[in-house]
């Protein structure tokens, strides 16, 4: 029919626009980025369908992406092993620690050489313990017998012996010392005879017998002494030199507080004044070598010195430093140039505590090595080689 025929007519011409309608893709197009850093964000790529056409399928492609967990928080690490016990016996405290972890050290806060912590909660985790040793058990601690008694330090009057004892035992304490110290040598110490020709002498200078000295003697190797010229000045706690044709007498206390040093050449009648240090040098040690003057320690009266100072022709300069503070020490120097230091007191505390410390340093430092500590500690002593 006529009606038929229009409807066959209409569809093949629907047919024919439509397939001339339908458009192509171009291609995808390069991925976003992802929306998010961790944890799960989404990417995307679309394509275009050429224009004023129709495509089939989708546009626009999506995928996830950063899929793993985030880390921008501080955490904790896992807790580490148990400490031991604290108690040696009965109940005690153990603990075990954590760390807080930054992902990002450098972005992190520092205060004062620390770094800060976000991380909730604590970073210590204590609970109670219990020795497997019940308290009060084994032998209370005591004395051991005295041992026998060193040899006497000295063959004639002024010498010490000394014996010990061992606390032993397992809980309590021992009261009391485990060194016993008593004199020996107590016979009197004979008059040594003179030795030498005379032509070596020792020069006494100043001192302090309950009062300040300002008095020279000369004692030659036969024994006989007479007077010097007298210092300028009442001296004390100094130190002296001698470089070959003058005496130089430098630090010290004097009768007015102040510190000076003084020459005396040999040659002369007098004592006139040398340069003075940059630091007062009370009980300070001083050695010569080659017409150079090395002055070590001391102290000026409130402050000890580690420091030293060193004298090459008319002029004082700062020399190295020793190892602490120190005074009252005596230095000796050997024949590669090389000087030795013993004893002395300590100034790091201000207790003053008596050394029995060995030190072998270069000429004006450093150091060069350290010898086995004396049997006694020992300062104001002498020392030579």
């Amino acid at each position: 029919s006529d009606q038929c025929l229009a409807r066959r007519l209409e569809h093949l011409t629907t047919q024919t626009d439509t397939k001339d309608l339908i458009g192509s893709w171009s291609g995808w197009e390069d991925w976003s980025p992802c929306s998010k850093s961790c944890e799960g964000g989404k990417k995307v790529r679309v394509r275009t369908c050429s224009e004023g056409r129709s495509c089939k399928g989708q546009g626009i492609q999506s995928k996830t992406c950063n899929s793993e967990a985030c880390k921008d928080e501080d955490s904790w690490t896992k807790w580490g092993t148990w400490s031991g016990c604290s108690a040696s016996c009965g109940k005690g405290i153990r603990s075990r620690t954590r760390t807080c972890s930054s992902p990002n050290t450098a972005s992190s806060v520092i205060l004062r050489g620390v770094q800060s912590s976000s991380c909730a909660g604590e970073n210590v985790n204590e609970e109670e313990c219990r020795s497997t040793k019940i308290c009060n058990s084994g032998r209370r601690k005591k004395w051991s017998s005295w041992g026998s008694f060193s040899s006497c330090s000295s063959t004639c009057s002024g010498g010490i012996r000394q014996s010990t004892r061992k606390c032993e035992g397992d809980r309590g304490e021992c009261f009391g010392t485990p060194t016993n110290t008593e004199l020996c040598g107590k016979a009197e110490c004979g008059i040594q005879k003179p030795v030498g020709d005379g032509s070596v002498s020792t020069v006494l200078v100043g001192g302090w017998v309950g009062d300040w000295l300002s008095n020279v003697t000369i004692v030659n190797g036969r024994g006989k002494s007479c007077p010097a010229p007298s210092l300028p000045i009442w001296l004390a706690d100094h130190f002296s030199v001698f470089d070959g044709s003058r005496i130089m007498t430098c630090g010290g206390r004097s009768g007015n507080e102040k510190t000076l040093c003084w020459y005396w050449d040999l040659s002369s009648a007098g004592w006139t004044r040398a340069p003075e240090m940059s630091e007062g040098r009370s009980y300070a040690d001083a050695v010569q070598l080659n017409g150079e003057v090395w002055t070590t320690g001391g102290w000026d009266g409130s402050r000890r010195h580690a420091s030293s100072e060193i004298m090459t022709g008319s002029s004082w300069t700062p020399g190295a430093d020793l190892t602490g503070k120190r005074y009252q020490h005596c230095g000796v120097v050997l024949r590669d140039g090389s000087v030795v230091i013993t004893g002395g007191q300590e100034g790091e505390t201000g207790k003053g505590v008596a050394l029995s410390l060995v030190e072998r340093y270069g000429w004006n430092g450093p150091l060069v090595q350290e010898f086995p500590s004396m049997n006694q500690a020992r300062w104001t002593h002498g020392c030579g080689v």
